[in-house]
């Protein structure tokens, strides 16, 4: 049958039918219904609008709706399907209820009347977010403007502090991370918004105090640090590139005992009733507890915890079998004493010819090259070893190998790179690249404000060979002094037996 559309008023008859026939087959422009199928052949297309707004057609290979006018493309139902031809959903809007979006057949987005719930995995370009036009958010923002790729930029819009805030029901369920707009210092709160730990932007970080002095400062009562460990011990590690070898730990033992290591192996340790053990992991009996106090000159204190004479310092063989000596004080005195008890010695004899000994002694004066002003009685060590060997320790002319500083360490004095950020009037600061004051430059002792020195070229050792210096303990001397005393008043009292038998 032959399509048409158009106004049967002038005629009587529409291609052979009669106006009867007409008026049931055809659809005249003015107005009517179908009641069957209007076929359109590929690119044939439904147009309306005055100018032609929308179209409707098929291409051949695919379906078009072109919406070319002004206005909006409205598509308006209480309810609203989207779905594939074998009828899984694509899309499902509910009047006065969720939007739903689908992907192969399966829901991943859906509105809820507080926001939006997400199934999966939400990857995106950059992410803005305002409330009530003051508080913004950005993820992962691209643009150049001090926003780098990757970043999560939270502000305040200028007028506060900007703060990531997490909150359960009330402020005092609350903690949030927060960034000072007056200082840039980065703020960290919990528990009824109260800060417990701040880095403030020169770099310090304080726990328990908002005004830091140090790279790490703690201020509170209690434990500063705690370290727990499940074999019920505690302690803090220190590693070098995750080596044991280069390992060094600071300890607390099951028994109460501080221990301290390095290299993996324990070196001092302070055991629970306050005795300072090096070396070992065990006191020594009787080992007194000391007090260390540091001077200004230099030097150790050594000091009991009451107004009594002490043991000082103890000296005991490997085997611990003997005391070998010790330095006791008194009130008033210091007493610097070596093993003497008659029970740790065998084959005592007499010692004779004492005086032709010390004859051959050569006491001297001289002063030290160190200190060319100084005048001093002594001896020198090789003289006197000939003579007293064991008063001498060391050998004459003696080297050894000694390790130095051929060139020191070199580097680069500079102030490392900032990044962007959003100053607290809302403008972007542009990153500041690192500059580079000195190069080649030795560590030095102090810098200016904001600089850092980082080694570029490692220090040259070398090794040399220096004097080994002969030492002498003067005190073992004695013995000799003493029997050569004892032999020289042995024979002035001879003598003097003489003279007065002479005289008489």
């Amino acid at each position: 049958m032959a399509g048409y559309i158009g106004s049967k008023s002038s005629v009587t008859q529409v291609d052979g039918y009669s106006e009867a026939e007409a008026d049931a087959e055809f659809v005249t422009k003015t107005g009517d219904s179908m009641t069957g199928n209007l076929s359109l052949g590929d690119n044939n297309k439904a147009i309306f609008g005055a100018g032609s707004d929308l179209q409707i057609y098929h291409s051949g290979s695919h379906s078009f709706i072109d919406d070319t006018g002004t206005g909006a493309l409205r598509i308006r139902g209480s309810d609203i399907q989207l779905e594939k031809y074998t009828g899984e959903n694509m899309l499902v809007a509910n009047s006065d209820g969720a939007v739903t979006i689908y992907h192969d057949g399966a829901s991943k987005l859906v509105t809820t009347a507080t926001g939006v719930d997400v199934t999966g995995t939400v990857t995106s370009d950059g992410l803005t977010v305002t409330q009530s036009g003051s508080t913004t958010a950005k993820i992962g923002a691209t643009g150049t403007s001090g926003d780098n790729d990757g970043t999560l930029i939270i502000n305040n819009g200028g007028t506060g502090d900007g703060m990531l805030r997490f909150d359960y029901e009330s402020n005092t369920d609350r903690a949030r991370i927060g960034v000072s707009a007056s200082s840039q210092n980065l703020q960290f709160y919990t528990a009824g918004n109260n800060e417990r730990m701040r880095i403030t932007s020169s770099g310090n970080v304080g726990i328990g105090t908002s005004s830091p002095s140090d790279k790490f400062h703690v201020d509170g009562a209690g434990a500063f640090v705690r370290v727990n460990r499940t074999d019920g011990e505690a302690g803090i590690t220190l590693m070098y590139n995750g080596s044991n070898s280069t390992r060094s730990n600071i300890a607390t033992q099951t028994n109460g005992d501080l221990a301290i290591d390095t290299a993996n192996a324990e070196r001092m340790r302070i055991d629970a009733s306050g005795t300072l053990i090096v070396n070992r992991s065990s006191a020594i009996s009787n080992a007194f507890s000391i007090n260390v106090v540091a001077k200004s000159t230099g030097g150790i204190t050594m000091m009991p915890q009451s107004n009594a004479s002490f043991e000082a310092m103890r000296f005991v063989n490997f085997g611990l079998t003997a005391a070998i000596g010790n330095i006791t004080c008194s009130t008033t005195s210091t007493s610097f004493n070596t093993s003497s008890d008659y029970r740790l010695k065998e084959n005592v004899v007499d010692l004779t010819g004492a005086s032709a000994r010390v004859n051959q002694l050569n006491p001297s004066r001289f002063n030290f090259i160190s200190d060319a002003d100084t005048t001093v009685d002594g001896f020198l060590a090789h003289e006197v070893a000939t003579v007293v060997p064991e008063a001498i320790t060391g050998t004459k002319d003696a080297m050894r190998d000694e390790e130095y500083e051929v060139t020191p360490a070199t580097g680069d004095i500079y102030t490392p790179a900032t990044e962007a950020y959003v100053d607290d009037d809302g403008n972007d600061v542009d990153a500041v690249d690192e500059v580079i004051h000195s190069a080649d430059a030795e560590q030095p002792e102090t810098l200016e404000d904001g600089q850092q020195w980082r080694e570029t070229t490692a220090a040259v050792m070398g090794t040399r060979s220096v004097p080994d210096y002969q030492g002498i303990d003067q005190s073992k001397l004695v013995p000799l002094l003493t029997a050569a005393l004892q032999e020289a008043l042995t024979e002035i009292a001879s003598l003097k037996t003489r003279v007065e038998a002479l005289e008489a």
